[in-house]
């Protein structure tokens, strides 16, 4: 009879690109199924279009980064990145945890669009969470959504024409409220277009996490990044090229690597309740 006796593996430690190669996997198979497939047109949704209330939401701190990028966006994202920030400011007033959300404009202007004082707005009375929980309800989570579509929709008109993109900016702006309970939320197509790196262009296998190995980004503690949106491109044609979204991925899984960051969450599309998630075991 034949040995079927296995073969144990080699035990030398993995190669750098084996390392990354790993996490980048573990982390796109983290994400719904959704987040693996690219519509025809070259769109697929980023929420599921519901709006996460404050009692599914688990507590944690958290900073939100809008990357603007694109000139021409639709509805559909428009509509899911306001119930993303809403649902985690929401979760921060009946916590009480830290909150900020950001939008990021081409090359690095940063725009506030939530703070910390107004989420405490919106904080109910009570002497812990499971009250204020009881006390936040659909009127308070309407309020906190209208003032996020109020700001959000203003940069929207007023931010027109933006031809340039810089991942590494929005870092920059997450490691503004860095620390190890922070976890951090980048809503970005993920199409780094500036001086540093263009992908917004066909890709060459192997390309994204060459142009990504090129840039520096601040070092984060944060126990999680995650990157929603990316590939999502407001266009009736297809992506360019048939290796482009992997690229894209991979240029964004390894500046998320080389960041630091606890873990790197990464979706071309999640549900609400999905980006906000927060693992059971450092959950407040």
């Amino acid at each position: 009879m034949p040995d079927t006796t296995a073969v144990p593996k080699s035990t030398r430690p993995p190669t750098r690109a084996e390392r990354r190669a790993s996490r980048r996997n573990a982390a796109i198979a983290g994400g719904s199924a959704a987040a693996l497939a690219l519509g025809a047109a070259g769109f697929v949704l980023l929420s599921d279009g519901s709006v996460g209330h404050a009692n599914d939401v688990p507590c944690a701190n958290r900073v939100v980064v809008v990357e603007l990028s694109s000139s021409v966006r639709t509805d559909t994202w428009r509509a899911g990145t306001i119930d993303l920030i809403s649902a985690a400011a929401a979760s921060a007033a009946v916590c009480k945890n830290p909150f900020a959300a950001y939008a990021v404009v081409g090359g690095g202007r940063v725009i506030d669009l939530m703070s910390a004082d107004d989420v405490n707005t919106f904080t109910p009375i009570g002497p812990n969470n499971d009250v204020r929980r009881s006390r936040f309800g659909a009127d308070e989570e309407s309020a906190v959504q209208s003032m996020v579509t109020a700001r959000f929709d203003e940069v929207l008109a007023t931010e027109a024409g933006i031809d340039s993109s810089s991942i590494a900016a929005s870092y920059a702006v997450v490691a503004e409220h860095d620390g190890p309970d922070t976890d951090a939320l980048l809503i970005t197509d993920g199409v780094n277009h500036d001086a540093a790196a263009d992908l917004n262009r066909p890709l060459d296998p192997g390309e994204g996490d060459a142009l990504a190995s090129s840039i520096s980004t601040p070092a984060l503690e944060a126990r999680q990044l995650t990157i929603v949106g990316l590939g999502q491109v407001d266009s009736t044609l297809p992506p360019p090229g048939t290796s482009w979204l992997d690229e894209v991925r991979a240029f964004n899984a390894t500046l998320c690597e080389q960041s630091g960051a606890g873990a790197c969450r990464i979706f071309t599309v999640a549900a609400t309740g999905e980006a906000l998630a927060v693992a059971e075991e450092v959950a407040r």
